[in-house]
């Protein structure tokens, strides 16, 4: 007999949607598309500038077993693990990115926007609506905008950006299905463009 689970579910939010917000939030910051950024400087020190009760609190690792980090947006607080907190001080990437996924967990979801929710496993939840789903891509889009990484390689994408090199991957491939869509695009202008030919 198949069991139902409980899982999160937030609205929904695609990937491109996800890319436009970013864009938004890079423009508020004062950063161009390309530039790295320091989210240890966004969460300590810009972020409590707009909200005023927000902080970013790292606690001994044993307060989060089995977590990296948490945010409690009801709280206005990130926990990150002190290890992780540490860590990310180093510019290590898979830390930034725990820290840019809290912040999009923190951006985007709040008592209010997420809710809990009984499926079917035979079913399969739209996965634009699983916020884990939502802050991982603004991680991996705010860190290392995909839109900014023409011609570059995973290591290099992974030094410059300060990201894990999985993430590196991942959003080279985002940069490159981009490309191809506008170029399909392009193609299909130009087509339309086009004079018949004669008879």
């Amino acid at each position: 007999m198949q069991q139902n689970q409980e899982v999160k579910i937030a609205p929904p939010r695609d990937r491109n949607s996800i890319r436009k917000d970013i864009f938004k939030l890079r423009r508020q910051l004062g950063l161009e598309q390309g530039d790295r950024i320091d989210i240890l400087a966004i969460l300590e020190l810009v972020i409590p500038r707009i909200d005023t009760e927000f902080h970013l609190l790292p606690v001994e690792d044993k307060e989060l077993l089995g977590r990296y980090a948490e945010t409690r947006p009801y709280e206005h607080v990130i926990y990150v693990k002190q290890s992780v907190y540490e860590a990310a001080t180093r510019n290590s990437g898979w830390a930034r990115m725990i820290l840019a996924h809290e912040l999009g967990h923190y951006y985007y979801h709040d008592a209010s926007s997420v809710s809990f929710a009984y499926i079917d496993r035979s079913e399969s939840l739209d996965p634009d609506c699983n916020p884990e789903r939502q802050a991982d891509i603004f991680a991996a889009e705010l860190l290392a905008p995909s839109g900014a990484l023409k011609g570059m390689a995973a290591e290099e994408v992974k030094q410059f950006y300060g990201v894990s090199l999985l993430a590196a991957r991942n959003q080279l491939r985002q940069a490159s299905n981009i490309a191809h869509r506008h170029a399909l695009k392009k193609k299909k202008r130009s087509g339309k463009n086009r004079p018949a030919a004669r008879q």
